[in-house]
């Protein structure tokens, strides 16, 4: 990762974004969509504008509009995505460009609360993470402190040691019984007939309310599954002698999946679409609190690439964090779960062939 996000942050620091609007009229209802691409960087000085109107024609119906400077302080609400955006800064190493990440984080938490809390002066501590700026260790601490977070030392990725066939054995083993655990659980939950927001007691009025019964279940299955999804990749990665990170980015599906080669990412990727096709991923979100106000609705979570459900899973199963049902009272956050797991249960029985091949190649199995 080393320069190229660097790069990446300076130009999307510096360029506007060119809005594309249409809408068009189909049996009453009118239908909005947008994309957006880089254009040229502004010149110094010069604010963000608002383009003439395009007049409208039969063949094309759109407006283009530049608006502000993009900035990363808008996107960094929850604390996944906050942890994300310092790990890859701290990651790539440059001192500026850490600088300026614990600066967007700052500024999305309010950088006046943060100085306050670090004990630092406003403008200074402003100075001191702006892109340009050169914070002592000791500030950068302080931050970091300030932000509800802290600095974590690990090993570096080691070199790959060569996967033997007794521990691809035991890979394989312990991925099949994490998938079967999270398909007998969703079975129970079918025969339990429990569902989310249900408060009627189960089996009886001293039973549990079934909507507990239900989180309790789904948080089991989605944990299984994790585990049998990460043990999957894990596997690829190991026959191709590509080496993994440890600790708790050791268990993040999106870190995983993104080590994976191209080759091997778009099988995987083919796979996913090819259970999309017959069965759209369904998410339930809930939440569950003891106090009687209920938080801001759910975000959205991106589902419609295999990439982007690994993040998924990373924000709400969590497996670094063996979380349980239990531990979500009184967060007053918003989780989802899959509605069926069972279809993405049978995507992992698709990967294994891909495993089989390779220990083939490889002299592992018969």
């Amino acid at each position: 990762m080393s320069g190229r996000l660097a790069e990446e942050y300076r130009n999307c620091a510096s360029a506007t974004v060119r809005v594309i609007g249409c809408t068009s009229c189909d049996g009453g209802r009118v239908r909005l969509c947008c994309s957006t691409a880089a254009t040229s960087t502004p010149r110094k000085g010069t604010p963000p504008r608002l383009t003439t109107w395009r007049n409208a024609s039969e063949d094309d119906e759109f407006q283009l509009m530049d608006i502000r400077p993009w900035d990363a302080a808008d996107y960094l609400e929850e604390v996944e995505d906050v942890v994300a955006y310092l790990e890859a800064a701290f990651e790539d190493g440059d001192p500026q460009l850490i600088a300026a990440a614990l600066g967007d984080v700052a500024r999305s938490r309010g950088m006046t609360k943060v100085a306050s809390t670090a004990g630092l002066g406003r403008e200074s501590l402003y100075k001191a993470l702006s892109p340009d700026g050169n914070p002592a260790l000791a500030t950068a601490l302080k931050v970091v402190r300030a932000l509800g977070l802290r600095v974590r030392v690990t090993r570096p990725i080691s070199k790959p040691v060569p996967i033997t066939g007794q521990q691809y054995r035991r890979l394989v083993a312990d991925a099949r019984a994490f998938s079967q655990a999270a398909r007998l659980i969703e079975g129970e939950l079918r025969r339990l007939g429990v569902r989310p927001g249900d408060t009627a007691p189960l089996g009886g009025s001293t039973g549990w309310p079934r909507h507990e019964v239900w989180e309790s279940l789904k948080s089991a299955s989605h944990f299984n599954f994790g585990v049998a999804f990460e043990l999957r990749m894990k596997c690829l990665l190991s026959l191709l002698d590509v080496a993994r990170n440890t600790g708790p980015t050791g268990h993040s599906l999106a870190k995983l999946y993104e080590q994976l080669p191209d080759k091997y990412a778009k099988c995987l990727e083919d796979l996913y679409q090819e259970v999309l096709h017959h069965e759209p991923i369904r998410l339930e979100a809930f939440v569950n609190t003891t106090t009687p106000r209920t938080p801001s609705a759910p975000g959205n979570r991106e589902v419609n690439t295999l990439r982007g459900f690994c993040r998924y899973l990373d924000r709400d199963v969590r497996l670094w964090e063996k979380r349980y049902a239990h531990e979500n009272v009184s967060k007053h956050v918003w989780r989802h779960y899959v509605a069926d797991l069972d279809v993405l249960v049978a995507l992992l029985d698709k990967i294994e062939p891909l495993g089989t091949e390779l220990a083939r190649k490889r002299g592992l199995i018969g």
